[in-house]
């Protein structure tokens, strides 16, 4: 029982070391526990920054008529506008796509400024989508597509979203780099103890958290940033250790 209580007192120690050295993460989070005499349970840690290899923008363009014919006519003459910006740009026709136009109706009011069934006129949305792996091409682009503003095109510009094709590329190296952490951490409280790690009894990897740089948000669902191109990966694993 008396090694119990020198082996939680460098934890102790350990812990402390820890919460004055480390970084603002690991030290909020890292998580040592003493299960029994002889089991120690630890966390590791692994992030990598990684860029985004895929983008979606978003174009909503937005015309006005007396009726829809009007509204048509306007609106086809805004997207060749917009088509022909975007390629000029340097996206390819087969990154572009259009959805369908989606008409409202514009109610008129009495004197008493109540709606009425009367149709003053008509409002036509029509969203246009660039997915592409021309990724900083994407942010390029944003003050260019600015430009048709001051050429009467009503143009709603959404703030692109970024995405990562090839996750799972990095999932089992920072897997393995986490692990090591944990064993590294592990190893290094026994010693301070006078003792060693024996035998792995459990181990539990976290769900991945991808966000902004330098955020620490995390969530227990997994945490998946589309706003920054380039994203901080991160992982973390739990070990539990037979002690000897």
């Amino acid at each position: 029982m008396r090694k119990f209580n020198s082996f939680s007192l460098v934890v102790t120690g350990f812990i402390l070391s820890c919460g004055l050295l480390g970084a603002g993460y690991l030290a909020s989070r890292m998580l040592i526990q003493l299960e029994k005499d002889n089991e120690l349970m630890v966390k590791g840690y692994a992030e990598t920054k990684v860029k985004s290899d895929r983008a979606v923008l978003n174009l909503e363009v937005v015309v006005r008529g007396k009726n829809l014919q009007e509204c048509y006519q306007r609106l086809n003459h805004a997207a060749e506008h917009l088509q022909a910006l975007l390629s000029k740009i340097g996206f390819m026709p087969d990154e572009i796509s259009s959805e369908m136009p989606r008409p409202e109706k514009l109610l008129s009011k009495d004197n008493h400024g109540n709606v009425t069934n009367r149709i003053d006129a008509y409002d036509l949305y029509q969203t246009h989508v660039v997915r592409t792996a021309k990724v900083d091409l994407v942010g390029q682009a944003l003050p260019q597509l600015q430009e048709l503003l001051s050429e009467g095109i009503e143009i709603n510009i959404h703030q692109p979203d970024y995405f990562i094709s090839d996750l799972e590329k990095y999932k089992l190296s920072l897997i393995a780099q986490a692990t090591d952490n944990a064993k590294q951490r592990a190893q290094a409280l026994a010693a301070g103890a006078g003792g060693k790690i024996a035998k792995l009894l459990a181990a539990r990897q976290g769900v991945f958290q991808i966000t902004s740089p330098d955020s620490e948000d995390i969530s227990d669902s997994g945490i998946y940033d589309t706003k920054s191109l380039v994203k901080n990966v991160r992982l973390v694993v739990t070990l539990k250790f037979r002690l000897k």
